[in-house]
């Protein structure tokens, strides 16, 4: 059932409209999460940025994403239609969201620190969860990156906490 939901939310997500962008899903329906953090880097090298100051909260069944909707192959450091939204700042030294566009074609979703009920968790391609899960009291948080095919620049990272 678990795969199903999850291929059914990825077919979708492709079929509006392919980009790279981040899908946060809580589908759990009694726990609300936190995202504490969001890091990228440009595959695993400098420079790296994250998410500072705005904790984003995900209620039951509800969803987060981020789509830059003005070029659709940069991380989208800018997504007007979310909310919170973002402040991106360099690793260790603030950087405007402008200036992170420039270097946002090369950055990709590096991990995810996020938690419930005071328990802190990370979780993406490189946090040491071998398989991209996570688990805690009462859910389990699975992180995937799906590749179009057809396009290589159509990238959509999904993460969803059931």
């Amino acid at each position: 059932m678990k795969k199903i939901l999850l291929i059914a939310i990825v077919l979708f997500g492709l079929q509006v409209f392919g980009q790279k962008k981040l899908e946060i899903y809580n589908l759990n329906s009694s726990l609300t999460f936190q995202i504490y953090n969001i890091f990228t880097n440009a595959s695993g090298s400098n420079p790296e940025f994250q998410s500072k100051i705005t904790v984003i909260t995900i209620d039951p069944v509800d969803s987060y994403i981020l789509e830059n909707t003005s070029n659709i192959y940069r991380f989208p450091f800018l997504s007007p239609s979310t909310t919170p939204v973002i402040s991106w700042m360099r690793d260790g030294v603030p950087l405007s969201n402008a200036a992170a566009w420039v270097l946002g074609n090369a950055q990709v979703f590096d991990k995810m620190i996020f938690g419930t009920s005071g328990s802190y968790n990370v979780i993406g391609p490189a946090s040491p969860s071998a398989g991209g899960s996570s688990s805690g009291i009462a859910w389990t948080a699975d992180y995937e990156t799906i590749v179009n095919p057809s396009n290589p620049n159509d990238i959509t990272y999904l993460v969803v906490i059931q």
